[in-house]
């Protein structure tokens, strides 16, 4: 091995080349003793033999400067394209909130109104209350929304209350009219709740009467665009004119921009 040492200030570097072994702090092939200290942080041992490495002696061991020149670049190339993704995303993100085209406009409180619709399956016998009122029908609905108001055309002037059972799919099996109305316990996780049209709530028209029950906000979800809808005499009312009813709510809508 052959060391060559510069003491010419201030450069104060060890520069040396060897096929054999690096110097490295300890007994020494001349009896002397090298101790880390004395070897000047910076200086350079180069190998001859392949792979041809270059060292750098940095205060406590000698360094593969190939090696960690290429540890270093493939840091500075992730830390690079780190910074490259993260000032993308920002920019995405800054066109997406403040300056993109938004995806939706606005979302606007809407009324709707169905048509009226004549009940479904009534006989002319004295019903008993609680009794089917008819064998139900779909209704077409928005999505989702608050019902408000039932309009209720009583065309037989019986004057009779009314429960409006509503249900997400119809039951299991359809209900009798003039029976009793008796959905099994499946049926109930598909209803939406009811509402009840009071004698009262019929104005007397002469040979009609005329009905507007107000609800507050009974809120449905018809992710079929329809409910099943089942009317239950809360009476004795005998039918000889078919009724009709609709139903009047609000939706919110969204509009596209």
């Amino acid at each position: 091995m052959t060391v060559f040492r510069t003491d010419i200030q201030p450069v104060g570097k060890w520069i040396g080349s060897a096929t054999d072994q690096k110097p490295t702090p300890g007994p020494q092939l001349d009896g002397s003793v090298l101790v880390a200290t004395e070897i000047p942080v910076g200086s350079v041992y180069a190998e001859y033999d392949p792979p041809h490495r270059s060292y750098m002696w940095n205060g406590e061991k000698w360094i593969d400067q190939v090696s960690e020149s290429h540890l270093l670049r493939a840091i500075q190339d992730s830390l690079d394209a780190l910074r490259a993704a993260q000032a993308q995303a920002l920019q995405e993100l800054k066109e997406a909130v403040y300056e993109g085209p938004p995806q939706v406009a606005y979302a606007e409180e809407r009324t709707f109104r169905t048509p009226w619709l004549s009940l479904v399956g009534l006989d002319g016998n004295i019903y008993a209350d609680g009794d089917a009122f008819g064998t139900g029908q779909e209704v077409g609905l928005p999505v989702s929304g608050y019902i408000t108001e039932v309009h209720f055309q009583d065309l037989s002037d019986t004057g009779s209350a009314l429960e409006l059972a509503l249900f997400d799919i119809p039951l299991a099996t359809a209900p009798t009219t003039n029976s009793a109305f008796s959905p099994v316990d499946a049926d109930l996780d598909h209803c939406q709740g009811s509402i009840n049209i009071a004698a009262s709530d019929l104005a007397n028209w002469g040979s009609n009467r005329m009905g507007t029950t107000y609800v507050l906000d009974k809120e449905f979800w018809a992710p079929t665009n329809s409910l099943t809808v089942y009317f239950i005499a809360r009476g004795t009312p005998t039918i000889t004119t078919t009724p009709k009813f609709r139903l009047v709510g609000r939706t919110r809508e969204i509009w596209p921009s």
